[in-house]
């Protein structure tokens, strides 16, 4: 079973990815 941890790291390196992938104004 996944802990808050794993999932934590899973969303932030979900955001992660998606702001590479988007330009930044």
């Amino acid at each position: 079973m996944p802990t808050s941890q794993t999932w934590s790291y899973m969303y932030r390196s979900h955001i992660y990815r998606s702001h590479i992938s988007m330009p930044t104004y």
